[in-house]
């Protein structure tokens, strides 16, 4: 076990790390000469163009992937399938971390299709080498024979911790104790000789898992095995170098007495500041372009929303303005068949003519008065100003009218000359198309209005769609922001 950054890791998987940083390294060296064409050219482009530097920079971003898909757990390195599909992960995730530093930093980009030729070397090699280093790490001939002294709480944990993890390079060969063994296949020995034993079964190492040591550890023959070169090992404390925990049921107040853990030193400290302040300043650099798109998508976004909103009420209006003058010109039509059906009356008083007035004159009165109130409901106040005045008039031309009506039913044996009866004729022929075609009119205005109703439905659908779909992509952008600030 070697101690780095006051943690313990397995030589063995730091062996595998740097032979594998060693080996990716390789494999886009090899990729660079299968670009470049020949020895020389490649070694130009590794030498004078930063070639090593950029791969240098692909090393890191691969292992860093490898380390954070736990690819140097000790499940993982136990579980071959596990293997390849976190390789298979590492391999796409690579593509896009270095898709996005190749965006920010077009200039540490590998040349050609080095990167390319590269990766189909590593997914190749690195595989095939964990499956070789797979072989050798279980490997009995490649692991150091070690026993278990003393059956202790922490004999059976420890033995399954040393037994699972072959990355350990420790073999358990034997246990000393009254309990049984809890990994199978693993022999007991009765608490003898020490000496003899570790003789017998040519052991390396000796961890010490004794319970209550007071008259029971044969001292003098661990320190005779000792001085022969086998390591002696307190169990606690290869246990919380193996896994990183403190057995409790073994700790002895000893321990935490003379224990160097207590005591963080100043070197330390400023150590872990300085390197808290690079590494987030190296992220906020990184990742400031990907923030900065997500401020810009926002802040285009709400701009965007703002004016379709905008565009929308405007539209909205225009169409309100609009019906509001198409039911005012229709109460204009109104006021002119009113004026003539007065005109006709006036000009044939006959009873005939008279019901046929007064039929029409109810009609166009109430439709006057509904499409009065109707565009009169305006936003518009100098309209809104204008309202009293067009009802007050409205009502001193209805009384006059209901005058003419009045006098006109007064009106006894009206006798027309036959000049008159003809002229009467070919007006009221004329009247009957002028009514056809009013109404067409109107229907061509009805019709109009419709479609500029349609347009504006359109307009406020399209809004709506448009501004969900700039509120998705903003919401994305800041995803994508904190996530990668994160």
């Amino acid at each position: 076990m070697i101690r780095l950054f006051n943690a313990y890791f397995p030589t063995r998987t730091l062996l595998l790390t740097v032979t594998e940083a060693a080996l990716v390294t390789l494999g886009f060296v090899l990729a660079v000469e299968f670009w470049a064409g020949t020895a020389s050219d490649a070694s130009i482009y590794l030498l004078y163009e930063n070639g090593l530097g950029r791969i240098g920079l692909v090393v890191a971003v691969f292992l860093i992937l490898m380390y954070y898909f736990d690819l140097y757990d000790s499940f993982v390195l136990a579980n071959r399938r596990e293997v390849v599909t976190r390789l298979v992960g590492v391999l796409g995730c690579a593509f896009v971390a270095l898709a996005v530093l190749y965006y920010v930093f077009p200039e540490v980009s590998l040349g050609g299709s080095t990167l390319w030729i590269g990766v189909g070397i590593v997914g190749v090699a690195v595989p095939a080498w964990r499956k070789l280093f797979s072989v050798l790490n279980r490997s009995a001939r490649f692991s150091q024979r070690a026993i278990l002294y003393g059956d202790g709480p922490l004999a059976g944990p420890l033995m399954e911790e040393m037994s699972n993890r072959s990355e350990l390079g420790v073999r358990v060969v034997g246990f000393v104790g009254q309990s049984a063994p809890t990994v199978p296949g693993v022999p007991q020995f009765d608490d003898g000789d020490i000496e003899e034993l570790a003789e017998k079964r040519n052991v390396q190492r000796v961890v010490v898992t004794m319970g209550d040591r007071r008259g029971k550890l044969q001292v003098e023959n661990l320190l005779k095995l000792k001085a022969r070169g086998v390591y002696i090992q307190d169990g606690p404390e290869y246990y919380e170098s193996i896994t990183g925990k403190i057995p409790l049921e073994s700790l002895r107040l000893s321990w935490l007495l003379f224990s160097p853990g207590f005591h963080v030193r100043t070197a330390l400290h400023l150590y872990k500041r300085l390197f808290s302040l690079i590494l987030g300043s190296l992220a906020i650099i990184v990742t400031s372009p990907l923030m900065l798109l997500a401020a810009v998508a926002a802040g285009t976004s709400w701009i965007g929303i703002r004016a379709l909103s905008s565009m929308n009420h405007d539209a909205e209006t225009m169409a309100s303005a609009a019906k509001r003058a198409l039911e005012a010109a229709h109460a204009s039509t109104s006021l002119i068949t009113l004026s003539s059906a007065e005109f006709q009356v006036a000009l044939d008083p006959r009873p005939e003519n008279r019901a046929i007035v007064h039929k029409l004159v109810d009609e166009q009165i109430k439709l006057f008065k509904e499409r009065v109130e109707d565009f009169g409901k305006t936003r518009d106040e100098k309209t809104r100003a204008m309202m009293p005045a067009i009802k007050e008039t409205m009502a001193a031309y209805e009384k006059d009218m209901e005058k003419t009506l009045r006098i006109a039913d007064e009106t006894k044996d009206v006798q027309l000359s036959e000049q008159v009866e003809r002229l009467r004729t070919s007006a009221m022929n004329s009247q009957v198309i002028a009514v056809k075609l009013r109404t067409e009119i109107r229907a061509a205005a009805n019709e109009l209005d419709n479609r500029v109703n349609e347009f504006a439905k359109q307009a406020s659908e399209e809004y709506l769609a448009t501004s969900n779909r700039l509120m998705i992509i903003t919401a994305v952008g800041i995803i994508l922001g904190v996530l990668a600030g994160y």
